[in-house]
This record gives C-alpha cells, structure tokens and sequence, in this order.
C-alpha cells in the first residue's frame, strides 16, 4: 500500500486535486505567466475544466472507502483515471474491482473457524484456505451465481451484474465489438480514388475492425462513470452482509444523530 501512495498517480492526486482542481491560484499562473504560449495555456484551462467536471461525479466515491485495504488502490486508481478522462482504463479497473470484491466477499463470509491452538498466522491462512480454494480461480460468471446463492445479491443484481460481464468484462477484455455495440450501425463514406467512386451507407459497427480503436473509447467514454458508480454503490451495499459489524456501527452513528436532533439516516 505505501508504494501505491508513493507512485506518480497518487502524487498527483496530492497536488492536483487541492492546486488545479479546488481553487484558481494554478490556473491563474498557468495564464499569466509569460514563458507559456497561447496553446499551452488553453489546453492547459480545457483539461482543468473537464477534470473538475469528472471529478464532480466521483468526488464522494474517491474520498470515502470502504474499510478494505485489498480494494482502495483499485478505488483510487480507478477515480482518477475518470478524472483524467482514461476511459478505457477506468472501465477495465471497474471490471477488476468488481470481480475481485465478489470473490473476496464470498472468501470471507465462508471462512471457517480458526484453530484455537494454533500459531496467529496459522489461524488466518487456516481458516482461509477453503474458500480461497473454491472462489478464488471461480471465473466471473460462476462468481456472480455463487455471490447470489449466497444471499450476498438479490436477483435483480445478479441479473444486471450478468449484463456488465458481457457489455463490459468480456467486451472490452477480448475486444470483442459483437458483445459492445451488437447491431448498433454508423455512418460510413467508402470512396475509390482511382474511379472517384462514392458510397456513403450505414455499416454494422461490428463489421469494419477499422473502426475497433474509436469504437472501443466511444463506448468507454459513454459507459466509465455510470459503470463504476453503480459497482462502487453495489460494493458499499454489500459490505454489511459480508461483515455484520459495519451494520451495527452505522446504526449506532445514525441513532446519536437521532438524538442530537438529526433525522435518524440522515447524515445532515
């Protein structure tokens, strides 16, 4: 974890999120100071626009964990990836956070009861082992079955959970244009220079490979945010059925609110 928060990616969040996207100071500086051309400063004011605008629809994901040091630096990384508008890569982050937070979730609410007798580090790895075994190598489909027999889901996450491996895990994992954009056409103009032949017609997005690089940003561009948001809210849901204690602590902080004159839930 402490190299994680030494790399590049969160020592730009240590400079970036107070200094360019919070207050002005930097951008006044970029756009006074003499030495900066005209392009560099107004690329320099169109990416703190949009970083400002991406970084309005995670701020509360970004700032707030989940208590699961296994799944902050897929968190993090995947928040600022959407601030920096790294679609592709913020969707396939959100395809490893959500994988990886179902078959921890179904490790550690089928773990069994430590051997008293034993060594510390014994215990754990012990009590470990089974699920570790049986979910661990599970691939996503059998994953996302087994986290709804589970009781960790309900049938209506499941069903879209089934929906976000084909449009997303497998699409973009095996680049497969089928599964992304299925009978969705685009316009296209094919044009011979040797005849001067012009068609224009619209084509099957999943039948011209040429339009792969575009199609695959496009489709991330439109998807990143709302799919990590909807696996972040799925992940936070879930966490008391997977330690009862979170529930218990959030009902003890909602009930002092309650009694310092807040509506119980209601975080003020």
């Amino acid at each position: 974890m402490m190299d994680f928060m030494d790399s590049t990616e969160c020592q730009f969040g240590n400079w970036a999120l107070p200094m360019a996207l919070r207050n002005e100071s930097l951008g006044r500086f970029v756009l006074e100071h003499p030495d900066f051309d005209a392009k560099t400063k107004s690329a320099y004011v169109e990416w703190s626009r949009k970083a400002r605008e991406n970084l309005a629809q995670v701020e509360r994901q970004l700032s707030t964990g989940y208590g699961m040091p296994e799944l902050e630096m897929l968190r993090v990384e995947a928040c600022f990836c959407i601030i920096q508008g790294h679609w592709q890569a913020a969707v396939c982050l959100t395809n490893i956070l959500l994988e990886a937070f179902l078959k921890l979730a179904l490790v550690y609410s089928n773990t069994d009861a430590p051997e008293e007798q034993a060594q510390p580090l014994s215990r754990l790895l012990n009590s470990l082992s089974a699920p570790v075994q049986k979910y661990m190598q599970m691939d996503l489909n059998d994953t996302i079955n087994a986290a709804r027999k589970a009781g960790l889901i309900d049938r209506q996450t499941k069903k879209n959970l089934h929906s976000f491996r084909e449009r997303f895990r497998n699409a973009f994992f095996h680049a497969d244009m089928q599964a992304m954009f299925g009978d969705q056409t685009t316009p296209v103009t094919g044009a011979d220079f040797g005849t001067r032949e012009i068609e224009h017609d619209d084509v099957a997005i999943r039948s011209l490979p040429l339009l792969l690089g575009e199609a695959l940003w496009h489709n991330a561009q439109a998807n990143a945010i709302p799919y990590f948001t909807e696996v972040d809210a799925l992940i936070r849901e879930t966490l008391p059925k997977v330690f009862p204690h979170l529930r218990d602590e959030q009902s003890e902080a909602e009930q002092v609110l309650g009694e310092q004159g807040q509506p119980n839930g209601e975080l003020g």
